[in-house]
């Protein structure tokens, strides 16, 4: 198959661009591919709007109304892909006698079933979730769509990680002579611990065999019309089923590589189990008489991953500009146990830990600023809870905001009004788990992967607005390239889909993006603190949330005003310093969507300048400062406004002209 591959961040209004083309076009069948059912729904009511036909494919135990599931037996149906099998060929219809293929029966309900009918539908445009694209086509899906688009990321849709209990195995190994032997050869190269597949090539195996073998092996399930669900759900086996098949395939793909090693078959020997790691192919659209364009849609698209699906494709990568004000974290790499506190060894981990929460909630509830401000935060889900398994959430729930966990935000739109987005910690897999993962991705690879023990570390630079700015840190990396490319797909793509929910492409404004990990995303940064910094604020921004809008910098002033911050004027003059060396008095303090503008003031005859962080004009800030400081003093603009090509248009303010302040205010 070929396909057009069009990495396009989200918000870039790609779907839409698309509906708009499935409009115009003169296709008569359309086939789209999408992460959830939800953005089916969403994409279906876009399409209707325009007045297109189009129906959404629900699964079997969907309701096609209230009350009415799509299939009548979607309770077997359930039990049946649960346990590993293909529910058509065992309740709709099948072999009555496995191997007699004269011995077809129906299920009574085939011809008026809602589930298959939709597959017959005259709708031009037919919605369908990634889970399909692995599947074959059932006998009712004859009409062939002459396009077909495929939005987000597939991957995981199609990477399968199967256990087979070595016991369960050997009992089928009685059932067969053949088996038996092929399945001796390989638990004696596991026992001695020697090369799968060479082991297998010196005994004679040839893939030619292993695909007899893997012919001949027997589904175990066969069509029965005349059991009710009730004696089918009881006489279904109790344990899933045993993917003979599977590992006759993998290894019948492995033996020509000319590997040693099998990527495809790796052994448990705590839990005495076969693992098996496997790619499924995309086979939707082989059966074609005109194999259909596909176009592939995916914000973090990786052309050297989609490859694996597809024989020739076109790459077009479309750069933009977000329009965001991003603060990221640089001190730690946000894991998952920093704040999980039951995940920690030890009462110090377990303090560190809940003082970790405490921070974020304090971080939620400052930027949520009462539920004034919308603010989304994202991340894994034992942090930010998931109501469908049950996970209760560690952190608060903003006002007038949402908890979202990473792995159900792709294609999400319902977060595109809010203001801000926080992102706690990174989506990183264990390493066994994410080789796992590279090893079902290339198990049928020439090249043998690497794997390792333990990740190394390895300096990423991240990018800031301020072309004069640059630091690097260190990064946790797989030592094979391809396991990493495959890692940051998983984790540095999964916290760039979060922060593009708020879609901030075309934000007339900019949003807020915080980010509680210190792996560098890509994005243009604008600010870089650490995390007590980020969490708590530096006593600079909680001084400045007191006063509202002007904050002299003069530590004597500081320390007289705020003792529990700083109890001497070099504690604060300290902090002055920090905040003018790191640049953090030059854009922004922590204020939403507000341009900080820096003034110079004197008071009385001195002769050295004092300066000010001040979002208002420079008459109000004039104001403002003589009521603080409860003094006449001469105020003129400073270093922000001469940066700030609009200001002077704006504000009217002149030309770093003095100005005096009239009468004497008191307060402060």
């Amino acid at each position: 198959m070929t396909a057009l591959v069009v990495k396009a961040p989200a918000g870039l209004g790609k779907t839409s661009l698309v509906i708009e083309k499935i409009k115009t076009s003169s296709h008569k069948r359309i086939e789209i591919y999408v992460p959830t059912l939800a953005l089916a729904r969403e994409i279906h009511a876009k399409l209707v709007t325009l007045g297109e036909t189009a129906l959404v494919i629900l699964g079997r135990e969907q309701e096609s109304e209230p009350g009415q599931t799509m299939c009548q037996k979607h309770v077997l149906a359930g039990a049946i892909a649960r346990i590993g099998y293909h529910v058509f060929p065992v309740i709709c219809m099948g072999a009555q006698t496995p191997g007699d293929k004269f011995s077809f029966k129906r299920c009574e309900y085939f011809d008026d079933c809602s589930y298959l009918g939709q597959f017959e539908s005259d709708a031009r445009v037919l919605i369908y979730t990634h889970a399909y694209l692995p599947l074959p086509r059932n006998s009712k899906e004859n009409t062939h769509p002459s396009l077909v688009i495929v939005d987000e990321s597939f991957l995981s849709t199609c990477l399968l990680n199967y256990q087979c209990p070595r016991g369960r195995l050997e009992k089928k190994a009685d059932e067969d002579v053949v088996i038996a032997c092929v399945l001796s050869k390989v638990f004696s190269a596991v026992d001695e611990r020697k090369p799968l597949l060479a082991e297998l090539r010196s005994a004679g195996l040839t893939a030619e065999i292993l695909q007899e073998v893997r012919d001949d092996i027997s589904m175990g399930m066969s069509f029965n019309p005349f059991n009710s669900d009730e004696e089918a759900l009881k006489n279904l086996p109790g344990e899933p089923r045993v993917r003979l098949d599977l590992l006759m395939e993998i290894l019948e793909a492995e033996l020509p590589t000319g590997r040693d090693e099998s990527h495809g078959v790796s052994y448990d020997y705590e839990k005495k189990a076969l693992k098996l790691h496997y790619r499924k192919p995309i086979t939707r659209f082989r059966a074609a008489p005109d194999e259909p364009p596909i176009i592939v849609i995916d914000a973090n698209a990786d052309p050297e991953l989609i490859r694996a699906w597809f024989r020739e494709l076109t790459f077009k990568d479309i750069p933009v500009s977000r329009n965001a004000y991003v603060v990221q974290c640089h001190s730690s790499r946000g894991a998952t146990a920093s704040f999980a506190a039951w995940e920690n060894a030890g009462p110090n981990p377990k303090e560190r830990a809940a003082k970790n929460v405490a921070g974020l909630n304090e971080l939620i509830r400052y930027e949520s600023a009462g539920g004034k401000t919308k603010v989304l935060v994202a991340g894994p889900q034992k942090i930010t809870g998931n109501p469908k398994k049950g996970i209760v959430p560690l952190v608060s729930c903003p006002p007038n905001g949402a908890l979202a966990h990473f792995g159900a935000l792709r294609g999400v739109d319902v977060y595109k009004e809010f203001d801000t987005v926080i992102i706690v910690g990174r989506n990183q897999p264990p390493i066994a788990e994410l080789e796992d993962l590279a090893r079902a991705f290339w198990f049928d690879s020439e090249t043998p992967l690497g794997f390792a023990e333990e990740f190394v570390a390895e300096r990423r630079p991240y990018r800031f607005k301020d072309p004069g700015k640059s630091m690097e840190i260190e990064v946790p990396v797989h030592p094979d390239p391809r396991v990493q490319r495959l890692q940051e797909q998983i984790r540095e793509g999964e916290s760039t889909q979060a922060i593009d929910r708020l879609r901030l492409i075309h934000a007339a404004v900019p949003k807020r993006v915080i980010v509680v990990s210190n792996i560098p995303l890509g994005l243009e940064i604008d600010e870089l603190v650490d995390l007590k910094s980020l969490l708590y604020r530096t006593r600079l921004d909680r001084a400045w949330e007191q006063l509202r809008g002007v904050l002299p910098l003069n530590p004597a002033w500081l320390s007289k005003r705020f003792p529990d911050l700083w109890p001497t004027k070099d504690a604060a003059r300290t902090d002055l310093r920090a905040g003018r060396k790191s640049g953090h008095f030059s854009n922004s303090i922590f204020i939403r969507s507000l341009t900080t503008l820096s003034y110079e003031y004197g008071v009385g005859a001195q002769k050295r300048r004092s300066h000010a962080l001040s979002i208002l004009p420079v008459h109000e800030t004039k104001d403002a400062l003589v009521r603080l400081l409860g003094v006449p003093l001469v105020v003129r603009e400073g270093i922000g406004q001469k940066q700030n090509p609009d200001f002077h248009a704006t504000y009217g303010a002149p030309k770093l002209e003095p100005m005096q302040a009239h009468g004497t205010a008191t307060g402060g």
